[in-house]
C-alpha cells in the first residue's frame, strides 16, 4: 500500500524528494499573480539544482516515508520538523518568499497547537553558515515540498488539523520556476553554487532532525 503514496515526485513535504523534479501536474497560477510563464524545457538553474540535490531529496524523502501520519506523535514531529526549519532560516528567506512563508509558519504552529505539540520557535540549530546567494537554493527546498503536499495529505486522518499541508502559496511553483529562468547566463555560475549550497544545507536540516530521537 506504500506505494499508492510515492511520488508525483519530489519532498512531498513534504514528501521532500520527488515533487520538484516533475512540475508538468502542478497548480496552475492564480489569475491575480500571473506572470510570464515558459513552456520550455526545465532552465538551466533549475536543472543544475535539480541535479545537485537529487539525493538528498530522496534521503528525506525515504526518512518521512517511515513516519505514520496516522499517529499523533509522528504526524506531530513531522509538523514540527517543518516549523523549526522555517524558523531557523526565518533569517535567509528571501523578500518575494516572505508572506508566503510567514503563512506556512502560523498555520504550522496552528495544527501543532490542535495536537497538543509546543508551538514556541525552537532553540536556533547548529549549521554551517550560509554565502549571499543561497536563499535561493533555500527558497528551491521550501517551496517545492508545497508539491508533494497532496500525496502526504490523505495519509492524514482527519480529525488532525492539516492547515500545513493544505496551503497553496500566493507564488506558485511554476512561477517560482520562472524566477530560475530568469537568472541571466553571466550570472549562473555563482547563482548555481550558492543556491545549491543553500538548498544543500536546507536538506540537511531536515535530515538530521527526522534522524534524531524523538
Amino acid at each position: 500500500m506504500r506505494a499508492a503514496w510515492r511520488r508525483p515526485w519530489h519532498f512531498a513535504v513534504v514528501k521532500i524528494a520527488t515533487a520538484f523534479h516533475d512540475s508538468d501536474n502542478v497548480q496552475q497560477p492564480r489569475m491575480s499573480n500571473i506572470v510570464p510563464i515558459s513552456r520550455d524545457p526545465p532552465g538551466a538553474l533549475h536543472r543544475t539544482l535539480r541535479a545537485a540535490t537529487r539525493s538528498d531529496h530522496m534521503d528525506v524523502d525515504r526518512l518521512i516515508d517511515q513516519l505514520d501520519l496516522t499517529r499523533r506523535e509522528d504526524y506531530g514531529r513531522l509538523l514540527s520538523i517543518h516549523h523549526a526549519v522555517l524558523q531557523d532560516l526565518k533569517s535567509e528567506w528571501r523578500t518575494e518568499d516572505r508572506e508566503d512563508f510567514r503563512a506556512m509558519s502560523r498555520r504550522l504552529q496552528n495544527d501543532l497547537r490542535a495536537l497538543g505539540f509546543p508551538t514556541a520557535n525552537p532553540r536556533s540549530l547548529s549549521r554551517a553558515p550560509l554565502a549571499p546567494g543561497s536563499q535561493l537554493g533555500i527558497a528551491y527546498v521550501i517551496r517545492g515540498s508545497r508539491l508533494g503536499a497532496s500525496v502526504l495529505r490523505p495519509r492524514v486522518p482527519l480529525q488532525f488539523s492539516a492547515s500545513y499541508l493544505d496551503f497553496v502559496p500566493a507564488l506558485s511553483w511554476i512561477q517560482f520556476l520562472g524566477q530560475l529562468q530568469g537568472v541571466s547566463k553571466a550570472e549562473l555560475a555563482e547563482t548555481s553554487n550558492t543556491a545549491i549550497r543553500g538548498a544543500k544545507i536546507t536538506f540537511e536540516l531536515f535530515s538530521r532532525l527526522l534522524t534524531q530521537t524523538p
